[in-house]
């Protein structure tokens, strides 16, 4: 399975890659070795034996992130193929989101796992509430994660104008944990840190939700510095 979390910062990425030896015979001739750069989908050869089993990822919101959706009222709901989980506090406020998608592939350079790409994502959608918003909305999914360039790209769709964004370099990657070598069958973990949403990013983030002054603030204040 491929995870996402998001503590101190705006969001940091979990990858947990599961592989098994290939079994049948005619996919062991049949099967290759990775070249470089080489896109592995789910079910795929990494190797003359091991094929890529898939998993998901989970997208875990920060506790500052979630605050700055409980002063503007956003809702959180599944975009395609993700599932949202919420829990709440007494008060109805959020206490706890998370988004799960299904993983669709690996990038390979060789042995080592240099990226992946995950399907759905999940929608907010701000509500207008004075000084906060005069209401819109945003959907982020399809994340790709880019080891190499350290950059997080995503599918988008945005209210006010944004429209629809492919690949968009919605996140710089600041650090890397965990080693994307594939030795053998089992899973293989890397964490993505100190993710950081860049400015031509936060501006788009802001038109879709089309933030005021005040929540643009709550909103920039969970990127790190």
């Amino acid at each position: 399975r491929k995870f996402f979390s998001k503590g101190r910062n705006l969001v940091e990425i979990d990858m947990k890659f599961a592989f098994k030896s290939i079994v049948a015979a005619a996919a062991f001739v049949a099967a290759g070795a990775a070249s470089a750069a080489t896109t592995v989908n789910v079910g795929g050869n990494v190797s003359d034996s091991l094929t890529f089993t898939g998993g998901s990822g989970a997208l875990v919101f920060s506790k500052g992130l979630i605050s700055a959706l409980n002063v503007g009222g956003v809702g959180v709901t599944q975009y395609g193929d993700a599932s949202v989980t919420i829990t709440r506090k007494l008060s109805g406020s959020y206490d706890s989101v998370s988004a799960v998608a299904p993983m669709t592939a690996v990038l390979m350079d060789g042995s080592n796992i240099v990226g992946s790409r995950t399907l759905g994502g999940a929608t907010q959608t701000s509500p207008v509430k004075d000084e906060i918003s005069d209401g819109g909305f945003i959907s982020v999914y399809n994340l790709e994660v880019d080891a190499v360039a350290k950059r997080v790209y995503a599918d988008i769709e945005g209210g006010n104008g944004v429209g629809s964004l492919t690949r968009y370099h919605l996140w710089d990657i600041a650090t890397i944990t965990g080693d994307g070598a594939v030795t053998g069958p089992g899973s293989v973990v890397q964490t993505f840190g100190g993710l950081k949403m860049n400015d031509t990013a936060m501006t788009m983030f802001n038109t879709a939700l089309a933030l005021l002054p005040t929540g643009a603030v709550a909103l920039a204040s969970v990127n790190p510095k």
